[in-house]
């Protein structure tokens, strides 16, 4: 049985579903409407994930120094990811998403800049 186990805290989750979509047409007008799942993709903000989920995860490997290093043939194995939302009326729903397959995430650092903090003058 697969293990499982908490891979970070969430701080954000942004789900997008594609559908794909068409309509059967009787008797002049539309008597069907089918939407099939066609892709979808899930962003994970999260407070650190950790090498071993990283590991895990995006198929990358931790080398003899302990660090992860990931190759554009690394594949992970696909998984389901479990989370929930806090309601309006304080209870939860709870998601389910099988079967994902997660890739090494972008990163996105700047420069501090010319900006300079007042009490350093």
């Amino acid at each position: 049985m697969p293990k499982a186990y908490v891979v970070a805290k969430a701080i954000s989750v942004d789900l997008s579903v594609e559908l794909a979509e068409a309509t059967l047409y009787a008797d002049d007008g539309p008597s069907e409407v089918v939407k099939e799942f066609k892709g979808g993709k899930l962003a994970l903000n999260v407070d650190d994930i950790g090498i071993a989920a990283a590991e895990v995860l995006t198929g990358a490997v931790k080398d003899s120094k302990g660090v992860l290093v990931s190759a554009s043939e690394d594949n992970g194995k696909p998984v389901a990811i479990g989370y929930r939302a806090k309601k309006a009326n304080g209870k939860y729903r709870f998601f389910w998403i099988y079967k994902v397959l997660f890739a090494m995430p972008s990163d996105n650092f700047a420069t501090k800049g010319d900006n300079v903090r007042p009490d350093r003058v």
